[in-house]
C-alpha cells in the first residue's frame, strides 16, 4: 500500500470572534482525496489544526484522523474523498 499526501485548501466561513480568539478561523474541507488508511492531509497556510470534523462523502462515516500541526492523518481505510469543518490558526 502506497501512503498518499495530499495539499489541501480551506475555504474560510469566517473568523472566531473576540480579541483574544483573533487569529482562530472556522473552514471548510471540500472533498479531499483518500486513497487508502493511513493517507496525509496537508494544510500548507495553517499554524496548527485545533480540531477537525471530516467525514467520507460516499458514505458519510466519521473519521477519526490524527492531528499533526498541520498535517493530518486519516486512520480510516475507506477510499474515495471526505469534506469537513476545521478550526485552525
Amino acid at each position: 500500500m502506497t501512503i498518499v499526501n495530499t495539499n489541501l485548501s480551506i475555504t474560510e466561513l469566517g473568523p472566531n470572534a473576540g480579541a483574544s480568539n483573533s487569529p482562530i478561523k472556522f473552514g471548510y474541507v471540500s472533498a479531499g482525496a483518500k486513497a487508502a488508511a493511513d493517507d496525509t492531509w496537508t494544510f500548507p497556510q495553517v499554524k496548527e489544526i485545533m480540531a477537525l470534523y471530516i467525514s467520507d462523502d460516499t458514505t458519510g462515516v466519521w473519521e477519526e484522523p490524527t492531528i499533526s500541526v498541520n498535517v493530518v492523518t486519516l486512520t480510516n481505510a475507506s477510499t474515495g474523498t471526505a469534506s469537513g469543518i476545521i478550526i485552525y490558526r
